[in-house]
């Protein structure tokens, strides 16, 4: 059996879903992946997934490649076409245009493999050295990680480019050479292209070695996940300040780091979480961080995590208890017989959204009332206010049972 094939059977021994998805570019890794999958599960219902970038005159033709290589396996394949915006940063942005295909167009709880190989994981491994990240980064490509609800698998880890090479030239197969993976301009590249010949004329068998020294960085990361729970590591979206007090810099650091890649999947960076910490442990009753369109902002004796972008909350309306209403877009119902309202009409507001200013009790005493409960301020103006003749007819803290999941557990 060759070793592509060994490969694939070892990374897939413990998969029991139906159907596979392949990311399906038409170059020689994911073709190889693609055919091998075909030869050695059948049991499995095989699809994949191509993201035309339109970064290329060829893509269109690529594409086409892909549909026609696909169709010869008897492999349905699914194309989805996105426009890159052209900035210097053009790899990044097209690999985030494609992750979020991934994450949007494949179904609930699906599984994706993806061919990333030995030579992409130590030139990752360069790329994050490079950019002075830690033993997270320096860990490189995880071998499975999460996707939202989906999964992400990469099988071909531990083969190099030359084994994957090796197999397609063995079956004939046909693929894409992407013209752009010689460009040096691309820093992937130029290490690819540049500083890994280099480096093997003088360390031959490098790759091993450095995916022996990833494997030790993963250890040691996992080490550090561990000890961020013992610590501490929320499993809602706060941490008391009263749980960082206690800890050492290094593990003040270490908790907010595993918290920040535990909602956004990504690590802040050293300069930013530092600052970040001075502000939340001194007077600054305000500091915040933003990560991945998620803010961390401190309130009283929390630091609270949130989404940037937070739902609109929704307009004031008129309403009878007669009538449950759905609020903030989710399964929530008012229900005027458990809150003990008269069959009548009500005025529904939310705070900052046109509150009448003779309201009573006074805005002045609802804000005050919202500190009490401990209700922070971005959260606010998604808490209803129920009013007949524009006084208050429901207590502010028995309204909160009927918030969102999302308001109560903060």
């Amino acid at each position: 059996m060759s070793s592509v094939l060994s490969s694939l059977l070892k990374g897939l021994e413990q998969l029991q879903e139906e159907t596979i998805w392949v990311a399906f570019s038409g170059g020689v890794d994911s073709t190889v992946l693609l055919h091998a999958l075909t030869q050695c599960h059948p049991k499995h219902k095989i699809k994949a997934i191509h993201v035309n970038h339109h970064l290329n005159a060829k893509s269109d033709d690529w594409a086409k490649h892909c549909l026609n290589f696909s169709k010869g396996l008897g492999v349905e394949l699914s194309i989805f076409n996105v426009q890159v915006p052209s900035r210097s940063n053009i790899e990044a942005l097209a690999r985030e245009q494609r992750y979020k295909v991934f994450d949007l167009q494949l179904p609930q709880e699906a599984t994706l493999l993806m061919a990333h190989h030995l030579n992409d994981q130590v030139e990752t491994f360069f790329l994050k050295a490079f950019s002075g990240q830690g033993v997270a980064g320096l860990a490189g490509i995880p071998a499975s990680r999460k996707m939202g609800n989906k999964t992400l698998l990469r099988p071909f880890l531990n083969l190099s480019k030359s084994d994957i090479e090796e197999y397609a030239h063995a079956h004939h197969l046909q693929w894409i050479e992407d013209d752009s993976n010689s460009v040096v301009d691309f820093d992937r590249n130029w290490i690819r292209h540049e500083l890994m010949p280099l480096i093997e004329s003088r360390f031959p068998g490098i790759s091993p070695a450095i995916a022996k020294s990833q494997e030790k960085c993963l250890s040691a990361q996992r080490c550090l996940n561990e000890l961020a729970k013992i610590d501490g590591l929320p499993k809602i979206d706060r941490v008391p300040l009263s749980t960082l007090a206690v800890l050492s810099e290094q593990r003040q650091k270490n908790l907010l780091i595993q918290w920040c890649f535990d909602l956004t999947g990504r690590h802040p960076s050293w300069e930013q979480l530092a600052e970040f910490l001075r502000q939340c442990l001194g007077p600054d009753n305000d500091a915040q961080l933003i990560v991945n369109q998620y803010t961390f902002r401190r309130w009283r004796h929390y630091i609270y995590a949130f989404p940037s972008i937070l739902p609109k909350p929704p307009e004031p309306l008129k309403w009878s208890p007669s009538e449950p209403i759905s609020l903030f877009g989710e399964d929530i119902l008012l229900d005027g017989q458990s809150l003990g309202l008269k069959d009548e009409v009500y005025d529904v507001w939310y705070w900052r959204q046109g509150i009448p200013a003779e309201i009573s009790p006074s805005k002045h005493h609802l804000k005050n009332r919202f500190q009490s409960l401990g209700i922070p301020p971005w959260l606010r103006c998604y808490i209803p206010l129920i009013t007949k003749k524009k006084k208050l007819v429901v207590p502010i803290d028995k309204i909160m049972s009927y918030s969102p999941s999302w308001i109560k557990d903060s």
